[in-house]
């Protein structure tokens, strides 16, 4: 393990596109997975199933059912693809809205820290059609594939990129109250 503060963690971790092939330890992938687990969702009810492909075919067929998608290099080259899904009903509706999205989200906050702590990179990938990668990997129809990440060691390390600073976004006691 690299270890490393969390607000470094936070500042330098980026989109990983360029893979090395180099094999990921199992028990580094399950510390990544693990901290993925433990964040915090709606009720506690954890909506989040994660389907980890490792088999190279496979991960050949999933990139052809994401063959449309502009990132598709970046999850070949990967030697771990990650898919995470959720069923609407295993999150909470408030006043129509729905919070599946919302506890994915905060779990793979969690996943894409974790893995910049383990020195790996990904890069969440939201633009796809669910159901061919539902049907490849035997997902139940009752699931929403969410998003895909690769997971592996990064060829590079991208630039950082702008932020909007702090005064720009943050307001106190009020809309536009700086």
């Amino acid at each position: 393990m690299i270890e490393v503060e969390f607000y470094d963690v936070v500042e330098k971790r980026r989109s990983i596109r360029k893979y090395i092939n180099k094999p990921i330890p199992e028990d580094t992938i399950k510390k990544v997975l693990n901290a993925a687990r433990l964040a915090p969702s709606w009720a506690n009810k954890q909506c989040w199933r994660f389907v980890v492909v490792s088999d190279p075919e496979l991960r050949l067929k999933l990139g052809e059912v994401m063959k449309n998608n502009p990132n598709k290099s970046c999850y070949e080259d990967a030697p771990i693809d990650i898919v995470i899904c959720a069923r609407r009903e295993d999150s909470g509706i408030h006043d129509g809205k729905e919070y599946f999205m919302f506890d994915v989200g905060l779990a793979m906050e969690n996943l894409v820290l974790a893995a910049a702590q383990e020195g790996l990179g990904t890069c969440i990938i939201g633009w796809f059609d669910g159901a061919p990668i539902k049907k490849l990997l035997g997902i139940p129809e009752q699931y929403e594939v969410v998003a895909v990440t690769p997971l592996g060691y990064p060829a590079e390390t991208p630039n950082a990129r702008l932020r909007k600073p702090l005064d720009e976004i943050v307001f106190y006691n009020g809309f536009n109250e700086r």
